[in-house]
């Protein structure tokens, strides 16, 4: 079973941050606050799709946190980073997203997100289009994971809190 808790800082801290599948803690925290989380998984072996030293995919340096991947989210250059790492994700691949989000801070949330270029391409299309329906909640800081298979073979998860 794949188990996501997350949440803002303050006041929410590192122990309660986390992705695991069953027991086996995968993910944790992040390096940097007003970032994603992404977490994937191989959806036939169910294995985790490492980062690397310096950060694959245009992500974040990862640290330690090999098994996850970080990006920041407040410029359309950004974004349009986000949305090609996600395309360049095996088709079977099972992703978990989060936001790290430190809450006295001012993010750019979707309502600007809806206005970048790159119709069906950009972020926020992308993430509609994967079954993130309720993404139009994500205009201001607020805890949420979102759970797809890029091929839409499992139904997706989202939630907001």
């Amino acid at each position: 079973m794949l188990n996501v808790s997350t949440g803002n800082y303050p006041p929410n801290d590192y122990p309660l941050t986390t992705v695991s599948l069953g027991a086996f803690l995968i993910s944790d925290w992040g390096n940097q606050f007003n970032t994603l989380q992404f977490t994937v998984l191989d959806g036939v072996s169910g294995t985790v799709i490492k980062n690397a030293p310096g950060g694959l995919y245009g992500s974040n340096n990862p640290g330690p946190r090999i098994n996850q991947f970080e990006f920041p989210f407040a410029s359309v250059s950004q974004r349009n980073t986000i949305a090609n790492f996600i395309a360049q994700m095996p088709n079977n691949a099972i992703i978990v997203m989060y936001a790290l989000l430190y809450n006295p801070s001012v993010n750019v949330y979707v309502p600007t997100w809806q206005t970048d270029p790159g119709g069906s391409n950009n972020l926020y299309n992308r993430l509609k289009g994967y079954g993130f329906t309720q993404i139009d909640s994500f205009y201001r800081n607020i805890p949420m994971i979102f759970k797809f298979t890029k091929d839409g073979s499992f139904p997706s998860f989202q939630r907001w809190d």
